[in-house]
């Protein structure tokens, strides 16, 4: 079975002008850090999340936003080791996000459902390297132009069920605003705002003209769900 995959791998981290930030482990990094280090292929602490995008997807856009989320939380691109025999977390310069697309419009709708599956339980089999590996993943599986599943990976080290709410938020939020080129420096709103909490609010005070504007320049009907996105959960693989 062929289908088309473009892919954005982990390149190995090098250092930058931003040098690396060498911080202590609280005590439950540390056990998972060591969980990890004594079984390098055990994936119990991976945390896939797979949810349906309804309507006409920009993934240039989406990508851009997932680049924002790994610039605005540290902790997507900390990684852990050892110094002087003691646990430790490395802070890294932001870098692009691991982004896969892969295209089954031309499949059958139950081969591509298939499909579908067998890549999710795949990347959600996948362990991560705490040592070098950026702790999130994203794959993109088009399905058709206003039908695609994301699917993200992380490891429990840097995401966990309470936090999920906050990142789908903010993607959501940083999605609109990269669709529509209105925040170039996504820690600009951060400073002025206080927080992505207000995102809503202070967009529709003081941005709502701006994105109906730039849709109506780009032909975009935002009643047809083209200038949003609607995540429906489809729950835990594996």
């Amino acid at each position: 079975m062929s289908h088309e995959t473009t892919s954005s791998t982990n390149p190995p981290l090098t250092p930058t002008s931003d040098e690396p930030v060498m911080l202590p482990t609280s005590f439950a990094q540390e056990l998972l850090w060591l969980m990890q280090h004594s079984a390098p292929q055990n994936t119990s602490y991976n945390v896939p999340r797979t949810r349906r995008v309804v309507g006409p997807l920009d993934v240039a856009a989406l990508r851009r936003a997932f680049d924002a989320l790994i610039e605005r939380h540290e902790i997507l691109r900390t990684t852990y080791g050892f110094h002087e025999e003691q646990a430790v977390q490395v802070v890294h310069a932001a870098r692009p996000v691991a982004f896969t697309v892969v295209d089954l419009s031309h499949l059958p709708a139950e081969q591509r459902t298939a499909e579908t599956e067998r890549l999710v339980l795949e990347q959600a089999r996948r362990p991560f390297d705490l040592s070098q590996d950026q702790l999130l993943r994203v794959t993109v599986i088009r399905h058709g132009d206003a039908e695609h599943v994301l699917h993200l990976d992380s490891h429990h080290i840097a995401f966990d069920g309470w936090s999920r709410e906050i990142l789908f938020r903010e993607l959501s939020a940083l999605y609109v605003l990269r669709q529509f080129a209105l925040l170039q420096n996504v820690n600009q709103f951060y400073k002025i705002h206080g927080g992505m909490d207000q995102l809503p609010r202070a967009m529709a005070r003081s941005l709502g003209a701006i994105v109906r504007y730039n849709a109506a320049l780009v032909g975009i009907d935002q009643s047809d769900g083209a200038a949003r996105l609607e995540y429906v959960e489809r729950g835990r693989a594996g």
